[in-house]
């Protein structure tokens, strides 16, 4: 028995003084791949430092939901010209692509797709009220063609009697001197004189259009009415003989516009015309005349212009 227990001991000492890996192969005797990476030692001192992957790592905060909006512009965004056909170019020719492009930018004219969008909230509105006043829609047009004040001359140019043009290039100071104003407390209309100490037929001008020009006319003697005045003369027992022209019809479509009533019924909102409307009669020659010029002023824009005798 004892001798069989002394064997067993042998035999566990012996197997103990053995390599255990003497069966494992060696890393120089391992066949590796062609192409594929080489072994590097490791510093076996070295703290090794565990790598994470952080690719499906969630984002969280404000960083967390900026990150996934450029991931998402990153999808969405339209993928750029060819790469390639841009770097095969020779850098002379990449050169004149990029200054041609520049220019066509600068060059191109806004398009509709391109222009700004419309201010929303507050400045929008305060924007839209003031870019949608009919002063501003009247001032950026100004007359249409064919109206009797479409026409426009440099100052000084002399007008045939019956004719009213713009002048748009010269200072009030230029065009003589202020003679009368309507209405006469805050005028809105004002009639210039170019030589007020004559008597002869002479350049006029009248100021306070919506379009910032003047209009000139040609005569001797110049007169501005309110409708109350028109209306005393016109509407009466003499008006019925009276010549009727377009500024007649011109005035009883605006006053029926405003008024309400018929021409017989007197007009509530009389003072409201007087304000915003004013008729000018200008005659040929100073005392006389066989026929006269009238021209209806309203709201800084020619109504209508005639010439009756």
């Amino acid at each position: 028995m004892k001798r069989r227990l002394g064997i067993a001991v042998a035999c566990v000492v012996v197997s103990g003084c053995a390599d255990p890996m003497g069966q494992v192969p060696r890393l120089d005797q391992v066949q590796l791949a062609e192409g594929a990476a080489q072994p590097h030692a490791v510093d076996a001192g070295a703290p090794v430092v565990p790598t994470l992957d952080t690719s499906e790592r969630p984002r969280t905060g404000l960083l967390g939901l900026f990150a996934r909006k450029a991931d998402e512009a990153k999808d969405t965004a339209p993928a750029s010209q060819d790469p390639v056909q841009v770097a095969a170019l020779a850098p002379e020719a990449a050169s004149d692509v990029t200054d041609e492009t520049a220019k066509t930018a600068v060059q191109s004219p806004q398009t509709d797709d391109a222009k700004p969008a419309k201010p929303k909230g507050l400045a929008g509105l305060f924007g839209a009220g003031a870019g949608s006043s009919s002063k501003s829609k009247k001032a950026a047009r100004g007359p249409k063609p064919g109206a009797p004040d479409y026409q426009q001359v440099s100052l000084g140019v002399s007008l045939p009697y019956g004719q009213m043009a713009r002048v748009c290039d010269a200072s009030r100071a230029k065009m003589g001197k202020k003679v009368e104003g309507y209405p006469r407390r805050g005028s809105k209309v004002s009639l210039l004189d170019s030589n007020p100490e004559s008597t002869g037929a002479r350049n006029f001008y009248l100021t306070g259009f919506d379009d910032g020009c003047a209009r000139q006319f040609t005569g001797a003697l110049v007169m501005l009415g309110s409708p109350e005045d028109y209306e005393a003369i016109a509407f009466g027992a003499s008006g019925k003989t009276l010549p009727k022209g377009e500024t007649d019809k011109a005035y009883r479509k605006l006053r029926s516009k405003i008024c309400r009533v018929s021409e017989k019924k007197p007009c509530k909102q009389m003072s409201k015309l007087n304000r915003s409307t004013v008729f000018v009669t200008v005659y040929e020659r100073f005392g006389s005349n066989p026929r006269w010029k009238n021209i209806l002023l309203h709201d800084g824009e020619v109504l209508a212009m005639d010439v009756k005798g």
